[in-house]
């Protein structure tokens, strides 16, 4: 998807537009004022003590008439970029969690991205709009006041849009290329700063560090250029400016030597005060117009995602099936024809040596990731995420207290979120009011068993049919390892868990059947 004038104009309301139209339009008269006021100072040389006054009134009103107007539309427009700003900081997000980006490249499309695409973009397509506003009405009053020398005027305040022209691609490729290169750099320092210890460990901090400060380099080296390259197109802007108005002064002078077409020198001078500011508004809106394309890259996101239906299962006890499923990375086959029915209820264990797929085939079971042919069906429909509990080896958890990790921002009774804690045997532990306790994500205020037994908790407090489970004990004591398990055991719902430490007895006990994936197969264990 491209962020665009039509995306733009889909995330503002009609009212904040109408709003925004207006007070352009009136602030723009900025650019006229001086013009009409000061141009009409050769003509008070023998004024009246009374028209002077009037004068003064006149010029009074309308000053604080026209930037009344300029503050108001300053106004409505910081409201229209933060309306747009989290429009497009939610899309972004949306987008990257549905597609399962990397953490660096989510952050940094909310970050850079989104901070480049305001400054650049939105910005500045509210500029351009602002300074062709602006040329137009001064260019309307130009030609009112004197048609010849206006066009004249006009005429060479298109000198200013040549630089631009001749800029505009070059920009445009080194936005391109900082982009690219950014990425690199935020994947490089988050490599940097989340294997400190391994860094460390093997004494490669000297030359991972120089790979770090080379990317830097490199991405601070375009941005350079981009801001040279700027300030080289705005220099030939400003020579090209100073031409615009000093051929039509030369010009001037001639007409008014010869008495040609009404040009005076208080009509000079008007069209010195008012067609400057054609001439700057002109250059504004190419100099914005080029900054803008500078972003054309970074503004096309990847397509949003349909959203997974939920449905409701019409059997009270749908079955599991896995037909011809297969997956591949890079043309190498993980697994193939893998066939399975799983009647619900039914407890499985999944085992195999590590690497051959174990825990790939239980997120394709969660639809977090794709097969590379077949499909996993449940009561004869696709699988959506939210038929599954998907308990992980690596718990997630976010800042915030116990409660809110295991609601979730949903309405469960205390009553019941203690009765969960009981369950996993964190109820003691935790230390009083343990449900207002704050879990930081950046600190670990918990031990690894702790994590991992509060999120088993929050499974059970939001029930799925199907359970996934990923060597989630492999932190926790054997004790309350085999505490859980029962627990979890003793539900009536479709179990499938990857585990290389297993209790044979609780296995016997619940009936597991128990699969071997090896070869790129899967086979039941004799």
């Amino acid at each position: 998807m491209k962020i665009n004038l039509k995306w733009i104009i889909k995330q503002l309301p009609i009212k904040l537009l109408i709003a925004l139209l207006v007070t352009v339009i009136w602030g723009s008269f900025q650019g006229v004022i001086n013009g009409a006021i000061f141009g009409k100072f050769p003509t008070l040389v023998h004024a009246s003590q009374p028209e002077l006054n009037r004068f003064l009134i006149y010029a009074t009103i309308l000053f604080v008439l026209v930037y009344t107007g300029f503050f108001l539309e300053h106004i409505i427009i910081n409201y229209t970029r933060r309306r747009l700003k989290i429009a497009l900081k939610k899309q972004m997000m949306n987008i990257s969690f549905q597609h399962q980006e990397k953490v660096s490249k989510g952050l940094n499309r909310i970050s850079n991205d989104a901070n480049k695409i305001d400054d650049s973009y939105f910005q500045n397509i509210i500029n351009v709009f602002v300074s062709g506003t602006e040329a137009l009405i001064s260019t309307v009053y130009v030609l009112n006041v004197n048609l010849v020398m206006g066009l004249i005027a006009i005429l060479f305040s298109a000198l200013s849009m040549i630089p631009a022209l001749f800029g505009k691609q070059r920009l445009a490729a080194l936005g391109k290329k900082w982009s690219k290169s950014n990425n690199k750099t935020l994947e490089v320092a988050e490599d940097w700063l989340s294997g400190r210890a391994e860094i460390i460990q093997y004494n490669a901090k000297k030359i991972f560090f120089k790979k770090l400060v080379s990317k830097i380099t490199n991405t601070e080296s375009l941005a350079l250029k981009q801001e040279n390259l700027n300030w080289v197109i705005l220099y030939c802007n400003l020579l090209a400016t100073v031409a615009s108005f000093i051929i039509p002064w030369g010009i001037g002078f001639i007409f008014i030597q010869n008495q040609m077409f009404n040009v005076t020198i208080s009509v000079l001078l008007t069209l010195t005060l008012t067609a400057n500011n054609v001439v700057q508004s002109t250059r504004n809106l190419m100099q914005y117009w080029t900054e803008m394309l500078g972003s054309k890259d970074i503004r096309k996101l990847p397509e949003k995602l349909k959203e997974a239906e939920l449905v409701q299962n019409s059997d009270p006890k749908p079955n599991l099936d896995i037909k011809n499923l297969g997956l591949k990375y890079s043309n190498y086959d993980i697994f193939k024809n893998i066939n399975l029915h799983i009647p619900y209820g039914q407890k499985i264990l999944l085992t195999g040596e590590s690497g051959v797929g174990k825990s790939s085939l239980l997120n394709i079971i969660a639809n977090n990731i794709h097969p590379s042919e077949g499909q996993v069906t449940y009561d004869d429909r696709q699988i959506t995420p939210t038929d599954v509990i998907y308990i992980r080896q690596d718990p997630w958890l976010f800042s915030g207290s116990v409660r809110e990790n295991l609601t979730l921002g949903k309405d469960i009774s205390d009553d019941k979120l203690l009765a969960a804690l009981k369950q996993v045997n964190l109820l003691t532990e935790l230390g009083d009011n343990i449900l207002d306790r704050e879990i930081s994500a950046q600190v670990d205020t918990l031990s690894g068993g702790q994590k991992q037994r509060l999120s088993i908790a929050r499974a059970l407090l939001h029930q799925r049919p199907i359970i996934l489970m990923d060597e989630i004990t492999s932190s926790i004591d054997d004790k309350n390892a085999d505490i859980i398990r029962d627990l979890i055991y003793n539900l009536p719902n479709t179990i499938i868990e990857v585990a290389h430490h297993t209790n044979k007895q609780l296995l016997k006990k619940y009936n597991f059947e128990v699969l071997l994936l090896r070869n790129k197969q899967l086979t039941k264990e004799r």
